[in-house]
């Protein structure tokens, strides 16, 4: 189960989810979290977009630092579709899981 919080400019909490992906690496799950609440901005009209990631290994692929391993090629192109030049991808130490979405 992988869990994210989508909060404003100034921390106040938009909404959130649960997901299950199935029986996957971690990086494929923090993938298609990052990917899933994306698309929930999206739906809400929310499109400038901060991505704070407890991930450096996915932040470094998504700052086009890291090779992008083909198993998750496909989600990659799809966050940086959906995040336009405007996403602003960083990396944000948490002691325990859950990255945050700032619109």
């Amino acid at each position: 189960w992988w869990w994210r919080i989508v909060t404003g400019s100034v921390g106040a909490r938009l909404g959130g989810f649960l997901c299950f992906f199935g029986v996957k690496s971690s990086l494929q799950a923090e993938t298609l979290a990052l990917l899933t609440g994306l698309r929930i901005c999206a739906q809400q009209g929310f499109t400038n977009v901060s991505i704070q990631q407890d991930s450096l290994v996915l932040v470094g692929i998504l700052k086009r630092q890291l090779h992008c391993p083909w198993h998750i090629r496909w989600e990659i192109h799809q966050i940086w579709k959906l995040a336009g030049d405007s996403a602003r991808f960083s990396y944000c130490f948490r002691e325990k899981q859950g990255g945050r979405y700032s619109g």
